[in-house]
């Protein structure tokens, strides 16, 4: 059974009786002597120094997704909408159908972020997207 998403559980290997921890969908190895024998501060260090890197690359893949999705949302769509009046004789993007189960792609996120919502307050996209 996995953790809860940013929990972590050590405990034995199920497979060797090895120690290690399991975060974020990882299982990482422990030294048995330092887990169970060592003191408070010895087995804080070795976490540290086993979770480190993990920690290091998820980080920086999520400040290098925020600050994409970021620079996107800034941007804005390509043409802009004017005033609610404006809106109404302008041609609208539908969104794709997306089938019950399917996965998001990066691009419909994407598109979703650029199009879609800064016009989640726009009364004639909404009701020609959501019926």
């Amino acid at each position: 059974m996995l953790p809860p998403s940013g929990g972590l559980v050590i405990g034995p290997c199920p497979h060797c009786g090895e120690m290690i921890v399991v975060f974020c969908g990882s299982a990482l190895a422990l030294e048995k002597d330092i887990i169970i024998d060592g003191t408070q501060e010895e087995r804080h260090e070795h976490l540290m120094s086993v979770l480190g890197p993990l920690l290091r690359a998820k980080v920086a893949h999520l400040v290098e997704q925020f600050s994409s999705d970021l620079e996107m949302l800034l941007e804005g769509p390509p043409e802009r909408a004017g005033s609610p009046e404006d809106s109404q004789d302008k041609e609208h993007r539908a969104p794709s159908p997306v089938s019950k189960g399917s996965v998001i792609t990066e691009a419909e996120f994407r598109d979703f972020v650029r199009y879609d919502l800064p016009r989640l307050d726009d009364r004639d996209y909404f009701r020609l997207t959501f019926g």
